[in-house]
């Protein structure tokens, strides 16, 4: 009975305060993350985009919500970053995006927890990341089923059972929670994850289309070896021809002060050219260092 007060108390916070909701997933918000991302960029644009970006995620478009709550995660910790650091923030917003189908989310909602040392929490995160991602889940389909070893997914794991510890009772009552989460939030999170491989753009926004094809194939041969437990996202401005322009660091989990070394490596990568289009084109590219995650880059999250 604990175990399952504790998860409602969990679930309240996340319509706590702001009444988020899952109605859209406006992935052309990659122009302006760059330019929030800038450090170059005027205070003043900046702001503008950060209150845009506020907007979006309170009407609740869930791609803005993960922007902005790990903008709050992070604070100074990313170069240029005028978010100020606060945990409460960032869990609303981080939580939410992850409740209602922008996985990657509950990922950084788990690092949060632990970075708050609440282990309990930063478990029960971290097995709902594991389970809609198809890490060892015997339910999802073997063509869709990951291993454990190696990659992200295992060094959050294993950092997160290094503080929660192996008590059985903790343990049941952990996946007493984990089992009402997916219970009472599934049909949401399925929901939103569909949405985020099929709406690429809200309706009211007619922003230069971001690449739809990108090729990795060259991306291996730059990346550091002591990388591999490392998920990186950058923003990736891409000429007409394909080529990188310019690539802001967004996170590096769980090491920040990799971003500037796997920042170059992904200048190697390449864009769908286009004939069609004048001007930079941008990607939100999340990388699992893991088979260095391009299914995932090119469905979408």
């Amino acid at each position: 009975m604990a175990g399952l007060i504790r998860l409602f108390l969990l679930a309240g916070l996340l319509v706590a305060a702001q009444a988020f909701a899952a109605t859209s997933m406006n992935f052309h918000l990659e122009d302006r993350l760059a330019k929030l991302l800038d450090a170059s960029a005027p205070a003043a644009e900046r702001e503008l985009v950060l209150d845009q970006y506020r907007k979006d995620a309170l009407a609740g478009d869930i791609a803005a919500q993960y922007f902005i709550g790990n903008l709050y995660r992070l604070g100074n910790k990313l170069p240029g970053n005028i978010v100020a650091r606060d945990p409460d923030q960032a869990f609303r917003y981080l939580s939410n995006a992850g409740a209602h189908g922008f996985i990657i989310a509950m990922a950084k909602t788990a690092e949060l927890e632990l970075e708050l040392k609440k282990p309990y929490e930063a478990m029960l995160w971290t097995q709902l990341y594991g389970h809609y991602e198809g890490y060892g889940d015997a339910k999802v389909d073997a063509a869709n089923h990951r291993p454990r070893t190696g990659g992200y997914y295992a060094n959050l794991l294993h950092r997160t059972y290094a503080v929660f510890g192996s008590d059985a009772t903790q343990t049941q009552a952990m996946q007493a929670d984990f089992q009402a989460f997916i219970e009472q939030h599934d049909a949401e999170i399925h929901a939103g994850m569909v949405l985020g491989r099929d709406a690429r753009a809200a309706p009211e926004q007619k922003p230069r289309p971001a690449p739809q094809k990108i090729n990795f194939s060259s991306l291996k041969a730059g990346l550091p070896a002591h990388a591999q437990d490392d998920l990186g996202e950058f923003v990736v401005a891409f000429s007409a021809d394909g080529k990188v322009k310019r690539v802001f660091l967004f996170d590096c989990t769980p090491d920040i002060a990799m971003g500037p070394e796997l920042s170059s490596a992904m200048l190697r990568i390449q864009a769908e050219a286009t004939t069609d289009q004048d001007g930079l084109r941008y990607a939100w590219v999340s990388l699992n260092m893991q088979g260095y995650g391009t299914e995932r880059i090119l469905n979408g999250y």
